[in-house]
């Protein structure tokens, strides 16, 4: 009997020492992803106001670093394509570098 309770005891001590030695300090000094939103903002889209007001408005998680930019809405119409850009585009299209290989010129392009 004084064996078996002998043996329970440093059983438990056993045990309870491991569970303290895997005890960890938890700390904030850890590296953060970072994390920047940006929003498609088109005249058109459907419940555009609510979408915007919903995004603008949302918490950034705390587990992000924060990088954000100033303006956080994007909306392509504004976006005026050169014939500056054109160029780079054929050349790139030219290189193989796009996406499709297809050698389209992109949506909104200005025709050569």
């Amino acid at each position: 009997m004084k064996k078996t309770l002998l043996s329970l005891v440093a059983l438990v001590g056993l045990f309870a020492g491991s569970a303290v030695a895997q005890k960890q300090e938890v700390t904030d000094d850890y590296r953060r992803s970072s994390i920047a939103l940006i929003m498609m903002d088109e005249e058109n889209m459907p419940f555009r106001d609510i979408i915007r007001a919903a995004f603008l408005d949302a918490p950034l998680p705390d587990k992000y670093n924060d990088h954000n930019v100033d303006h956080r809405l994007f909306d392509p119409a504004r976006l005026t394509i050169t014939e500056v850009d054109m160029e780079a585009y054929r050349e790139a299209v030219n290189l193989g570098l796009n996406e499709s290989g297809s050698g389209q010129a992109p949506p909104n392009s200005v025709s050569s």
